[in-house]
């Protein structure tokens, strides 16, 4: 009796041990890591083709930007950006910037603190900073 008690208890064990390291969430073996890249890298292929930027404050005042020498060397600052692109970061409401790229009327891009693309990212304060100047029109700070 007493074997059978001990090959039972085994065989419990062998069952359920490896049911408990198995991941709870099949969604698990599929989620990408978070990923550290240049902004730069995101950008489409004709983002020199840019001629205006369009601005939206968490206040809800708009900005517009038309000055080609002005959106070229934005943009160049921002490229050099490295953000944590994160698509397992929580989602939140609202943001201090949005901003919209153009050409002439065709929407190409667009960036938040926490979003580039549509990827999210992990918050970038260098990005707000950025975003921040050229809302108060100081595009050649550093």
């Amino acid at each position: 009796m007493r074997v059978h008690f001990t090959v039972l208890l085994a065989l419990i064990l062998m069952a359920t041990v490896p049911a408990g390291c198995k991941s709870k969430d099949p969604a698990d073996a599929s989620r990408e890591a978070p990923r550290l890249v240049q902004v730069r890298s995101l950008y489409p292929e004709d983002i020199h083709l840019v001629n205006r930027i369009e601005m939206l404050r968490s206040d809800g005042e708009r900005r517009r930007i038309d000055d080609k020498a002005v959106i070229d060397r934005w943009l160049e600052r921002v490229g050099e950006v490295w953000v944590t692109i994160d698509p397992d970061r929580p989602d939140h409401s609202g943001s201090l910037f949005i901003v919209t790229l153009f050409e002439n009327d065709r929407e190409t891009f667009g960036l938040t603190p926490t979003a580039v693309d549509h990827q999210k990212i992990a918050t970038s304060h260098e990005l707000a900073d950025l975003m921040r100047q050229l809302w108060d029109g100081d595009t050649q700070s550093r």
